[in-house]
């Protein structure tokens, strides 16, 4: 004999099983802070044309960092950003890196990283005073990058030996110095 208390009992279970049935089907979102940033820099300092330019990120913790895509611009003399963005790859833990060579013969370029984590996306930098930076800049409203003033001074693989007048004139003086020995042969 069923009494009331096991009758009550007896209806409450299913009761749970479909509760604890349903809840298992919703999936629970918790989202995962922003990573904080501790530093962002690039090398060399001084760049040039056809310069390999290696960026690096620093985190307190990435874990929850699932990737991070670097865009490189030419911000003057023009404004024209290189595609595809580029890759970035975890090369310690806490730390990212990726490179592009300067296509740029002078002017400035920037750069600016996104970041995508468990909880959403990021950009880096997304204000005038983004970390303490001093290179951080605004070519439209409220889209900023970290800049580089390509230098001119550099020295490239694509630089032609120049020798000036001085050294021009003394190739040909020794020409003509060797053509006269042997015509006096």
């Amino acid at each position: 004999m069923i009494t009331k208390q096991k009758s009550k009992l007896l209806m409450v279970i299913p009761l749970l099983v479909l509760a604890i049935a349903f809840l298992g089907k919703i999936s629970l979102t918790v989202n995962a802070a922003e990573p904080t940033i501790t530093a962002i820099s690039h090398q060399p300092e001084t760049i040039g044309y056809q310069t390999n330019v290696t960026i690096t990120i620093n985190f307190v913790n990435d874990e929850n960092v699932t990737g991070i895509q670097l865009q490189y611009c030419s911000l003057e003399p023009i404004f024209l950003c290189h595609i595809p963005n580029i890759d970035m790859v975890q090369s310690e833990p806490n730390t990212w890196s990726g490179s592009f060579i300067v296509a740029e013969e002078e002017g400035t370029l920037g750069y600016k990283l996104y970041i995508t984590h468990t909880g959403g996306s990021m950009t880096a930098p997304n204000s005038s005073n983004y970390l303490g930076k001093i290179n951080i800049v605004e070519p439209s409203t409220n889209t900023f990058y970290f800049s580089i003033d390509v230098s001119t001074e550099l020295p490239t693989d694509n630089t032609p030996l120049n020798f000036g007048v001085p050294g021009i004139t003394l190739a040909y003086l020794a020409v003509l110095i060797i053509q006269k020995l042997k015509t006096k042969k």
